[in-house]
């Protein structure tokens, strides 16, 4: 049986590992919606287009960051879709906290083929994720992020740095995975037709006891330009969970 004072050590290294998690500050927001286009990697060929805004809002008396979505084409295997989806983050001292994110895709017909809303709750320390009418609980760490909120927290995250950024993201599966951010350099990438000076940084998950298949999951890329303030410029990765498409995604008109 543990002593006290052993149990009260294994809590402090707990206690104190947990306050290395990482907070981005988000002090750039692009004035400007931004276009992307995503294709096939194995093929090219194209699957979708989406366009994302960001701004900040006033809602309730309240700042807040405002992250909209909107994307037409395949997507998940699926085609003719269309998705909207609207995140909102309170905003305060250039750090942006979840605060509730609804996503819908329909078909050709309007109809909804496919829902995810998520409530987080400071109060209760917990995220309420809906996807299709079933429910699930997370718990609400200091550094969680969410999918929707990932390109704008590397586009600020400092690319210079060499040593891996840790935190933690929700994804719309839903896994809340462990991530870390890896400084690989700058790198020049052609899109469409262009030389770009870029950032590449690969966003590495902490996938438990999976990670013995690590070798068989896609790594993912994103760069960004060099030179501030850091746009986006390409992904290269899974669309979204483990079991979707591997994907090319540029930024472009």
């Amino acid at each position: 049986m543990l002593k006290k004072s052993a149990i009260f050590s294994i809590f402090i290294i707990l206690l104190n590992f947990n306050s290395f998690s990482e907070v981005f500050k988000i002090s750039y927001i692009p004035d400007k919606a931004s276009n992307v286009k995503a294709y096939r990697k194995d093929d090219g060929r194209y699957l979708w287009r989406s366009t994302f805004k960001s701004e900040v809002v006033d809602v309730n008396r309240s700042k807040m960051l405002r992250i909209t979505e909107d994307g037409s084409g395949t997507w998940g295997g699926k085609d003719g879709l269309k998705w909207h989806s609207e995140a909102y983050y309170t905003y305060e001292n250039e750090r942006a906290v979840p605060h509730h994110t609804e996503a819908v895709f329909y078909d050709v017909s309007g109809v909804t083929v496919e829902s995810v809303k998520k409530t987080y709750s400071l109060d209760d320390r917990k995220v309420f994720f809906i996807k299709n009418g079933e429910k699930r609980e997370f718990d609400f760490e200091n550094d969680l992020i969410d999918k929707e909120l990932l390109g704008t927290a590397i586009m600020n995250s400092d690319l210079t740095r060499r040593p891996d950024f840790g935190f933690n993201m929700l994804t719309n599966e839903p896994v809340r995975y462990r991530m870390a951010l890896r400084n690989l350099g700058i790198q020049t990438v052609l899109v469409q037709g262009n030389g770009i000076r870029c950032y590449k940084v690969q966003l590495i998950p902490d996938l438990g006891f999976l990670g013995i298949f690590a070798t068989f999951v896609p790594k993912s890329y994103f760069w960004y330009k060099a030179d501030p303030p850091h746009d986006f410029v390409k992904y290269e990765g899974l669309e979204s969970g483990l079991d979707s498409p591997n994907i090319i995604m540029e930024a472009g008109d």
